[in-house]
């Protein structure tokens, strides 16, 4: 050799200083000059103090070559110098994976920075592969996502991300997809414009995964389907639907590698009945892995790591072949903060965790009041449990509520306002949705059976048997009761032909079901006014979903649009003058509306934020009191102030803990 080697990182940035440096000694031209032994070698790999004095000497070291060098001696030093470097890399690789093999794991509560509440009750952690950066939404109005690696102090933010959930790094770390305003998009971390890949992808609830030969699946905004579609983006397609799951919606999907397939989760009602299951993407087939679980991913280690609602997260071996459990599950973590069917949690290929830990309360739900001003008082703080919806009799004094049995069940129950008796009235086990009649003696409900659902009633103090009243060809997803006694309206499930129909059936009489709104659109959340001449809705029919009124029955004889920037679940004051809905923010709205014999728009006002309830973005989350003075929610039951106050803990070299988890 008579030329000196070029740096390497001038060809390859991502070398370290220290190789670098011992491959530049190795290849030196007298022997005196390089390493007198491979244990040399392999130490020089390691020593970053090396790299700095035999960098420095090499950088001072001019470049030159022999005049009139041939071909044939400039390929033999460059063959030379690959193969050193690439002996050299090799044993770095090796050295440096045992060094971290042996690294015990290292916890510590972390702090994004003095600008930026990232802890929000939504899907809003993303860890890059290497990680190196964290990825974090803001929880104020509008916020944005925020970008924090570990060579800054103060997190930087991304514009563009407004309003962002579901961020989620691409295998390669050059991008981030999240879910905004009903679209999947995907931006660079350090700043540029973002790119939208889909429409109608769902915000609350939903999720994105990103699969390794770059294409994303994402839950569809009626919560029922999940879509694939390419990273460059395009016409989605549908990777599963929810006929198997009647009555589920198909939530927070991650990926499997070599995108052999997807994890994720099937939900009932506000996720109080829960099972995580398996797509294979090879096949289209889906089945269940877990049940009672909430959230699931696939660790490098080879095993299933998978949530429960008490906030202990589980490993447990995996056949990525099979696509099932196989062995016993041990607990890796506590206190992992879950909310509605989700945990809080992110993780890096590297085997850095970041998660938000706190009290969980095993998804649990307490009933309470919230005045017009957002004031929150709640109903009896010693009720609470696996609530997922409510309604108020007519009179006040009682109110019905679907709750989890804790076994994978769903029944009604009764309660005797404020502090009496909580008596079960349901046992069929996938009973949900309570509506009272009109005269408060009897409650009505969505039964689900194998393949389909009807809506079932009993009288209110369970004193006679269930009487069926409405039975359709199709799914039942919700309904609402006239106050005149005489219509049930039902909305349709959306997974099928039809989707998403309003249809409504006399209760006596000629009970032929009729079609009040049926379209290629979906329509959802009937609410029919209290003098029963109107009826509200929600479609997506401009691109997203707005606060629509029609008159009742005639449907076709008119139609305003109530909301002006999205709108979901809407409700009507007591005295039929003011129509309430939540905005896509989940601000509760209130406009003011005539319903005489014509009906009239308003005024709009928002009043107060109900992002902290326990909110269904497909169904009615929420009901009023009788006499219209407050709204009737269910709230996250907190343990504690540490429940309230909830910290990040950042963990590296997590799978070392896990391994010395499962081989105790």
């Amino acid at each position: 050799m008579t030329e000196h080697p070029r740096p390497l990182t001038a060809q390859r940035h991502t070398i370290p200083r220290q190789v670098e440096a011992a491959v530049l000694t190795a290849l030196e031209k007298l022997p005196a000059d390089r390493f007198a032994s491979a244990a040399e070698f392999a130490a020089a790999l390691t020593d970053t103090s090396y790299a700095r004095a035999a960098t420095t000497a090499t950088a001072a070291m001019p470049a030159v070559g022999r005049p009139g060098a041939t071909s044939w001696q400039l390929w033999f030093i460059a063959a030379a110098g690959v193969a050193v470097l690439a002996t050299a890399l090799a044993a770095w690789g090796w050295v440096r994976a045992r060094a971290l093999a042996s690294q015990p794991a290292l916890w510590q509560y972390i702090v994004v920075g003095d600008s930026v509440h990232p802890l929000v009750p939504m899907p809003s952690l993303a860890l890059s592969p290497d990680g190196t950066t964290l990825v974090v939404k803001d929880i104020v109005q509008d916020g944005l996502l925020w970008a924090k690696g570990g060579s800054t102090l103060d997190p930087v933010p991304i514009p563009g991300t407004e309003r962002a959930l579901h961020p989620v790094f691409s295998p390669d770390g050059e991008w981030v997809a999240f879910v905004a305003d009903q679209q999947l998009r995907k931006i660079s971390p350090a700043g540029g414009s973002a790119v939208t890949l889909a429409d109608s992808a769902a915000a609350f609830g939903g999720g994105v995964a990103w699969l390794d030969d770059g294409s994303l699946i994402y839950v569809q905004n009626s919560l029922n389907k999940l879509m694939r579609v390419s990273s460059s983006g395009g016409k989605g397609v549908v990777a599963l639907d929810n006929s198997e799951l009647p009555g589920q919606s198909l939530d927070y999907p991650t990926a499997l590698p070599d995108s052999r397939g997807v994890l994720f989760l099937a939900c009932g009602p506000n996720c109080v009945t829960a099972s995580l299951r398996v797509l294979d993407l090879r096949t289209g087939q889906q089945k269940l892995v877990v049940t009672e679980a909430i959230q699931g991913w696939y660790l490098p280690t080879g095993h299933l790591l998978y949530t429960r609602r008490d906030g202990t997260a589980l490993a447990a071996p995996f056949d990525l072949d099979r696509l099932e459990v196989t062995g016993p599950a041990v607990q890796v973590l506590d206190r992992v903060l879950v909310r509605g069917g989700f945990a809080q949690l992110a993780w890096s290929r590297s085997g850095v965790l970041v998660f938000e830990r706190g009290e969980g309360a095993a998804n649990q739900n307490l009933p309470v009041r919230v005045t017009p001003d957002g004031s929150v008082a709640p109903i009896d703080t010693s009720w609470y449990g696996n609530f997922a919806s409510l309604a108020a009799s007519p009179d006040g004094q009682r109110m019905a509520i679907g709750a989890g049995t804790g076994a994978g069940g769903l029944n009604i129950w009764v309660k005797q306002l404020n502090r009496g008796p909580f008596t079960r009235l349901s046992f069929g086990g996938g009973d949900r949705r309570p509506v009272w009649a009109p005269d408060g003696r009897i409650v009505a409900f969505i039964r689900d059976t194998l393949n389909t659902s009807v809506v079932a009633a009993r009288f209110s103090d369970g004193s006679r048997p269930d009487t069926v009243l409405v039975h359709l060809d199709r799914q039942l997803q919700e309904f609402d009761w006239s106050r005149d006694g005489r219509w049930l309206v039902v909305r349709t499930d959306n997974s099928v032909a039809g989707a998403g129909d309003i249809v409504g059936l006399q209760t006596s009489g000629d009970t032929t079901p009729v079609p009040l709104l049926a379209s290629r659109f979906t329509e959802k959340n009937p609410a029919v006014s209290p003098n029963s001449r109107w009826l509200a809705y929600v479609s997506n029919e401009s691109g997203r979903d707005e606060v629509y009124v029609r008159p009742f029955p005639n449907a076709a004889d008119g139609r305003w649009q109530i909301s002006t920037a999205g709108g979901i679940q809407p409700r009507w004051a007591p005295d039929g003058r003011t129509l309430y809905y939540l905005d896509l923010t989940s601000r509760m709205i209130a406009v003011g509306v005539t319903t005489g014999a014509r009906f009239a728009v308003g005024e709009s006002k928002p009043l107060f934020d109900a992002s902290g309830f326990t909110l269904d973005p497909f169904h009615q989350s929420y009901d009023l009191t009788p006499d219209g003075r407050s709204f009737l929610f269910l709230a996250p039951r907190r343990l504690s102030d540490a429940a309230r106050t909830p910290s990040l803990v950042r963990v590296d070299h997590w799978f070392n803990d896990i391994r010395a988890k499962l081989v105790q």
